[in-house]
């Protein structure tokens, strides 16, 4: 499980109400093995220079990851199969590391399409700034290459109005944390790409596309696709997908960007976990 740009290991497992904002429970409870990690830059993990740290540079580490899976490297037990779930940009650290490795058996990429809300975008960059000029991370030692989310900004930016539980944007407030300049850098050159070069049409393995209908990321004014339509969103993203992917596209009703920590998260823990087992079980 890896978490998007300004989120560590606590968007997969909130610590409030388990039962609906845990993905790792969720998951759990249906009899997988869950691996809930920082992105390097993040958390518990090391933090080089905000400026080298790229989304290669992360998905680099990330492979490290899978290869310890893989090779009981984590608790002396060797995983025969395993599942990406991304979320934003974790999802677009898995198109980079599995079209360079081709080390999963399947993805699951939530929150990322292949085009960009432009009001969207602008919203992010206004609500973005140098994460030592937050409280949060006030003697943190972060260099100027990191950013985070000005205070107050994150349930505008990645929650729809009627799905958003108050005290989970609290504590999503509390518990944020922080993108690179390099990461930031590698948008503009990763939504510049035209299909064929993208990362994501080297990725062969099962995918499952997931995203709120009212993600201001993904479907505010996009004018590619209609978030309301999967059928639209499905004709748009399969340009960017091999074949073998299969791809299939999910969208939720009035949800936004993070669907994880919406009151409709028990609706994608379902149809994500169904998904797996299909895959894990060769349907």
């Amino acid at each position: 499980m890896v978490p998007g740009a300004t989120y560590n290991h606590v968007y997969w497992d909130m610590p409030s109400e388990q039962s609906r904002y845990s993905y790792v429970d969720a998951a759990t409870r249906a009899g997988f093995a869950t691996f809930n990690v920082d992105r390097i830059g993040t958390s518990n993990s090391a933090h080089p220079a905000g400026e080298e740290l790229t989304i290669a540079f992360g998905a680099v580490a990330l492979h490290d990851a899978i290869t310890a899976l893989r090779s009981g490297g984590v608790d002396g037990r060797r995983f025969e199969r395993v599942i990406w779930v991304g979320h934003s940009y974790g999802s677009l650290h898995g198109w980079e590391e599995i079209a360079r490795y081709h080390d999963v058996d399947a993805a699951i990429f939530t929150g990322a399409l292949h085009a960009l809300s432009p009001s969207g975008l602008a919203a992010l960059r206004a609500a973005s700034y140098p994460a030592v000029a937050d409280p949060k991370f006030a003697g943190s030692g972060l260099d100027s290459g990191y950013f985070t989310t000005r205070p107050g900004t994150r349930q505008q930016l990645f929650y729809a109005k009627s799905t958003a539980d108050p005290h989970v944007v609290a504590v999503d407030e509390a518990t944020k944390d922080t993108v690179t300049a390099g990461q930031l850098g590698d948008l503009d050159k990763l939504y510049g790409l035209p299909p064929e070069d993208a990362p994501s049409r080297r990725v062969t393995v099962p995918v499952l596309l997931v995203n709120g209908a009212e993600d201001a990321v993904y479907c505010a004014d996009v004018v590619q696709y209609d978030c309301s339509d999967p059928v639209s969103v499905a004709r748009y993203e399969s340009r960017y997908y091999d074949p073998r992917a299969h791809m299939k596209v999910l969208i939720i009703p009035a949800t936004g960007h993070d669907l994880a920590l919406s009151t409709t998260a028990p609706l994608v823990d379902r149809v994500m976990i169904g998904w797996a087992r299909r895959v894990a079980a060769g349907g």
